[in-house]
């Protein structure tokens, strides 16, 4: 986990993951961050990005998908303003 933030009340959080590689972000690090994610029982809103270089595994934008997690590249990064 590269960013982790907590509001206040200690009931949201935003896990990010982000890869500067130059091959597609695999699932095995998804998977990394969904256990990471477990040290935090307590947060009761968790909002999960991933950022990387050279994009996804296939298994990785289908799993994004079914848990609502946000995958960015670093064009996306730049379109942010």
């Amino acid at each position: 986990m590269d960013i982790l933030m907590i509001d206040k009340t200690g009931k949201k959080g935003i896990f990010v993951e982000c890869k500067f590689t130059n091959s597609k972000m695999p699932h095995s690090e998804y998977e990394d961050l969904k256990t990471a994610m477990l040290a935090f029982p307590n947060i009761e809103e968790k909002y999960i990005f991933f950022v990387s270089k050279s994009g996804y595994e296939k298994s990785v934008v289908r799993h994004a998908a079914e848990d609502g997690a946000v995958l960015l590249e670093l064009d996306d990064l730049f379109k942010i303003s």
